[in-house]
């Protein structure tokens, strides 16, 4: 049986994959120290005369099973989807500094993953280039974009700029799009479960495939019990695959991405000093091009 494709073997077989095939290495799967098509063809095609006929050498013997294969392949993965999901203020409704709790999601293609990956990281190196921002550091929105006059060594104009480019980065990325739910928590008792909820079932509802959703570390149980009740309450369930996976959102570019998305969100409608002195509309155009306002529940 191939591990590939379930195709009975045969068309592997035919093809001659067998624990002899070289593979990529880790740098390859990565993307690091090479152009981003090599490394797509070797995280593909582990080396093989399939991957250099690409790279442009001409293959020696190539028969049509391993096409076959890669072609079922690429058919699963192209309804699969990732999710990132991230929020902007703070769960707690008692004593809380926030009157509001907004949840983005950002859905990508599986297929467009590591083109979204590079993507970012070219961004990044951009950025290190033209305004000094480390590769390591967190774009944590409510800091990043606060009031403070210098945050990593960057002006509040700078910084507004940064994150206008990001917006415009995330822009380039194919089959991206954006979700996000709001709610005030005066009407809300448990407003981060609600807005999971809804959240999932926005995403569900215009899903073409099966989805992984990924968020930052903190509130996992309260996070998979919410996704457990949407299980329940909604026929589409079985759209979104495991509970939540949960990523340190300081080694993940995807994530920051969104929590910017959700903390834009909140500006349009709980402004800080920096946006009310500033009015980047320019920031609100971008992100109208990639994603809708917020939905508010009870509102």
């Amino acid at each position: 049986m191939c591990n590939r494709c379930n195709c009975g073997g045969a068309a592997c077989k035919s093809a001659k994959v067998g624990a002899a095939e070289p593979r990529g290495t880790g740098a390859d799967f990565e993307g690091q120290g090479q152009g981003r098509g090599q490394a797509e063809g070797n995280w593909r095609h582990g080396g093989t005369e399939v991957g250099r006929k690409e790279q442009g050498e001409r293959p020696q013997g190539v028969m049509g099973g391993r096409r076959v294969c890669e072609g079922r392949e690429q058919e699963r993965m192209k309804g699969m989807h990732l999710v990132y999901v991230d929020e902007s203020g703070d769960p707690g409704v008692i004593n809380s500094p926030t009157a509001s709790y907004i949840l983005s999601g950002i859905k990508i293609p599986a297929r467009s993953w590591h083109d979204a990956q590079s993507r970012l990281l070219s961004f990044r190196q951009r950025m290190r280039e033209h305004v000094g921002l480390k590769l390591s550091a967190e774009i944590h929105a409510a800091e990043f974009l606060g009031g403070s006059k210098s945050f990593m060594g960057l002006e509040p104009r700078q910084r507004l700029r940064v994150a206008l480019w990001l917006l415009r980065e995330l822009r380039q990325i194919e089959g991206l799009s954006c979700h996000s739910v709001a709610c005030l928590k005066q009407n809300e008792p448990q407003p981060m479960q609600s807005c999971w909820l809804h959240l999932a079932a926005d995403l569900t509802s215009s899903a073409s495939g099966p989805m992984l959703l990924v968020s930052d570390v903190g509130e996992a149980e309260s996070i998979k019990a919410a996704i457990a009740a949407f299980r329940t309450a909604h026929q589409q369930h079985t759209l979104i695959i495991e509970d939540p996976f949960h990523r340190d959102s300081r080694h993940s570019y995807l994530l920051q991405a969104t929590d910017l998305v959700a903390y834009l969100q909140r500006q349009r409608h709980h402004p800080n000093a920096l946006f009310r002195a500033r009015r980047p509309e320019d920031l609100f155009a971008e992100l109208d091009k990639i994603s809708p306002p917020a939905r508010w529940l009870h509102k």
